[in-house]
C-alpha cells in the first residue's frame, strides 16, 4: 500500500505596507504589496481570509518565518502572533491587497480576573462533555454554569470573612497599653495571628469598641479572610418506622442478586427504604 504523502504546511509569504487609509475614526485600511505577493492568488469563493504573523517583542528571528522551526526552538511566548483578516480587495496587476485593521491588536493583560479558575476539575470536564453531547457552543454551556450576577456583568457579593490583626506599630506598642484595659485584652488576643471576627465575639464581650480604639491609633486593622470551600456533609436520614425497618432488613439480608417488590401507597416512605438499602 502506497504511503500517503506528507502534508505540506502553509507557505509563508511576505508583504510590505504600501500605504494606509483612515476610513473611520477606529478603522484603518492597510494596503499590502511587494514581491512576496507574486505567487498570491484568490480562489473562487465569495470571501477570502489571510492570516498575518507578527514577531513579538524580543524575538531573535525575522521574516521569512519558518513557523515549524520557530515552535521547535523557541518558547511559546516568542512564537509569532497570528491574526485573521478579511481581504477587502485584491489587485492582481498591481499585486496589492487591502485589509482593514481596528488598531487594537492584542492588548496586554493587566491582571488575572480570578486567582483560581471559576470552573475547574469535575465541573469543567462535565461542562465540556455537555457541550459535545448537545452540540452547543462551549461558551453558552459555560454561561449557564456561572452565577446569575456574573452573567449580567455584575460583581458577586463579598463572601469572605473579616478578621483583625495588629499592625507593625501595634505589635511594638502592645506591652505599653494599660494592663487590664479592653484595648490591651484585644491586643493580647491578636498577638499571635489574625483572628476571625466570629472568634473574637466568642472570646471577648464588646470587642468592637476596643477594636475601634486600636484602629484609631493605627495599632490594629481589619483584614479580609479567604474562606475555604465548604464540602457537603451527609446528614443522617429519618428514623424508619417498623414497616420500613422490616423492608430494609429483608433487603440487606439478601445474599447476591434477588428481586423485591416494595408495596406502598404514595407518601408511605418507599424512597427512604431505597436510600437506606443503598447506603448499606
Amino acid at each position: 500500500m502506497a504511503e500517503r504523502p506528507a502534508r505540506q504546511g502553509p507557505k509563508a509569504q511576505g508583504a510590505q505596507v504600501v500605504r494606509t487609509e483612515q476610513i473611520t475614526p477606529h478603522m484603518v485600511r492597510v494596503v499590502l504589496g511587494g514581491e512576496g505577493l507574486a505567487d498570491f492568488s484568490l480562489s473562487g469563493f465569495t470571501d477570502h481570509y489571510i492570516k498575518l504573523c507578527f514577531a513579538p517583542e524580543g524575538a531573535d528571528y525575522a521574516h521569512p518565518f519558518d513557523i515549524a522551526a520557530i515552535r521547535e526552538s523557541h518558547p511559546r511566548e516568542l512564537w509569532p502572533t497570528t491574526r485573521t483578516y478579511t481581504v477587502r480587495s485584491w489587485d492582481p496587476a498591481a499585486r496589492e491587497m487591502a485589509v482593514d485593521d481596528d488598531g487594537q491588536g492584542l492588548r496586554q493583560a493587566l491582571a488575572w480576573c480570578d486567582p483560581q479558575p471559576l470552573l475547574q476539575g469535575e465541573l469543567w470536564q462535565s461542562l465540556q462533555w455537555l457541550a459535545r453531547y448537545t452540540h452547543a457552543p462551549l461558551g453558552e454551556v459555560l454561561s449557564t454554569a456561572l452565577p446569575g450576577p456574573l452573567r449580567h456583568g455584575e460583581a458577586l457579593p463579598e463572601t469572605h470573612h473579616w478578621g483583625w490583626q495588629l499592625t507593625h506599630e501595634g505589635r511594638a506598642q502592645r506591652e505599653k497599653l494599660r494592663a487590664g484595659s479592653r484595648p490591651r485584652q484585644l491586643a493580647e488576643l491578636l498577638a499571635e495571628a489574625v483572628v476571625d471576627e466570629d472568634v473574637l465575639g466568642e472570646r471577648m464581650d464588646d470587642w468592637r469598641t476596643a477594636a475601634r480604639s486600636l484602629a484609631k491609633r493605627e495599632l490594629a486593622e481589619r483584614v479580609a479572610l479567604s474562606v475555604a470551600p465548604q464540602h457537603a456533609q451527609p446528614l443522617p436520614g429519618p428514623t424508619l418506622n417498623p414497616d420500613q425497618a422490616e423492608a430494609v432488613a429483608a433487603i440487606n439480608a439478601a445474599d447476591g442478586f434477588q428481586p423485591f417488590l416494595l408495596d406502598g401507597v404514595t407518601g408511605s416512605g418507599k424512597s427512604e427504604v431505597y436510600l437506606q438499602a443503598i447506603n448499606h
